[in-house]
């Protein structure tokens, strides 16, 4: 009975693991805000009379760390007027975005975000994905554990194919077993009655069991 508990404790444990790490990601991402820029700031680094051209640094702020994107912004002289509209790259640290020496034909005097093309990063819980299919493969190792009982002359024969461990009880006390990992053919385990029956349990590749008594098949 303890390895019937085992059995389905692993299988429990393993696709609680699986659910957590598909959906804990899925949840945390839907739990972000929307991604808003919060505040942006235009920097002058120097004005060139000689070419009529502004040099400025353009900053931004959002709610969320951002990647690395791209921003237009309208740049005004003193008197309102449009001088240029730019498209530049932003370089991002954590939630601000930066683009440096961005050169504006004119005096610039006031500027305008008017579009920004930004992805907020993934969170660090998306990097469970990288566990998926480990823990895939491992529950559907989980799926192929297995635990049988029969009833042979009075007696509770139990067979248990594990991960590892491989047992043959009568009531609950182990007569066989076999621990490994990989086998490239069935396992046998095999113990004799008090009145002579001989019981050999036969595990498949796939930890399938069948149990025969004096050479045949015991049904459940």
């Amino acid at each position: 009975m303890q390895e019937k508990t085992k059995a389905l404790v692993h299988k429990l444990i393993w696709f609680g693991i699986l659910l957590l790490i598909i959906f804990i990601p899925i949840i945390a991402n839907t739990a972000q805000p929307q991604l808003e820029l919060v505040n942006d700031n235009c920097y002058i680094n120097d004005y060139y009379t000689y070419s009529d051209e502004t040099s400025v640094n353009i900053e931004l702020e959002f709610n969320r760390n951002v990647s690395s994107g791209y921003a237009t912004i309208r740049f005004y002289n003193s008197s309102n007027q449009l001088l240029e509209t730019k498209k530049e790259y932003f370089i991002s640290y954590d939630n601000i975005a930066e683009s440096k020496y961005i050169y504006v034909d004119g005096k610039v005097d006031s500027y305008q975000v008017i579009y920004y093309e930004f992805e907020p990063t993934i969170t660090p819980l998306f990097y469970l994905y990288y566990l998926l299919i480990p823990v895939i493969i491992i529950f559907i190792g989980s799926l192929l554990i297995s635990y049988k009982e029969y009833q042979v002359g009075g007696k509770t024969i139990s067979v248990y194919a594990g991960w590892y461990h491989h047992t043959l009880r009568i009531d609950s006390i182990k007569y066989d077993e076999h621990n490994t990992i990989v086998s490239h053919t069935p396992i046998k385990l095999s113990t004799t009655l008090d009145d002579g029956t001989k019981l050999e349990a036969t595990i498949s590749l796939t930890n399938r069991i069948t149990l025969k008594a004096n050479d045949k098949l015991v049904s459940l």
